[in-house]
């Protein structure tokens, strides 16, 4: 599932989540456990990838319970028949699809969002990656993507979107 997983990955961070998946996140030469305790020591919500061999990996199994211990909320992101178990399965799963990672990944933003109580970084994100686009088709996505989830802004907000149009031709040619 590491392409899949690389997937949801990039369309997460497009929506201004940042992710670790350790078979994409370690560079070469890292020391891979050291690495993965340090994202398991630094993250603020863990996503389970739930397929049907999930709970078949010890290591899988032990990083829920690194999260649990430390009270990290946990999302579970069901993407076939196996529902969340041990002591996550008191809680429903998100239903996902393999096949479509960005609509997953829209459900799980609004999920972290809610689950970190921190919407406002979440919009932050979304329209610091608005006002980096680099190209006028990704424009258009970047901005439907902020208008999905952004229902105000403040005034702060509101002049950094005007001096970031200003700057990048991307966002003030792309209605041409």
């Amino acid at each position: 599932h590491k392409k899949k997983a690389f997937q949801l990955s990039k369309a997460l961070e497009a929506l201004g989540i940042a992710t670790f998946v350790a078979h994409d996140t370690i560079e070469a030469t890292k020391e891979w456990r050291r690495e993965i305790l340090n994202g398991l020591e630094t993250m603020e919500v863990m996503l389970v990838f739930l397929t049907d061999d999930f709970h078949k990996s010890t290591f899988t199994n032990q990083e829920i319970g690194y999260a649990l211990g430390r009270g990290i909320p946990i999302v579970s992101l069901k993407l076939e028949k196996s529902d969340p178990s041990g002591f996550i399965s008191h809680e429903q799963a998100l239903r996902g699809s393999l096949d479509d990672p960005s609509a997953s990944a829209i459900k799980i933003q609004k999920l972290v969002a809610e689950k970190l109580g921190r919407q406002d970084r979440i919009q932050q994100s979304l329209i610091s990656a608005f006002l980096l686009s680099p190209d006028f088709d990704e424009t258009k996505l970047r901005f439907d993507r902020l208008v999905a989830v952004v229902n105000e802004l403040n005034e702060a907000e509101l002049a950094q979107i005007i001096e970031g149009f200003s700057k990048n031709n991307q966002l003030h040619h792309a209605g041409h």
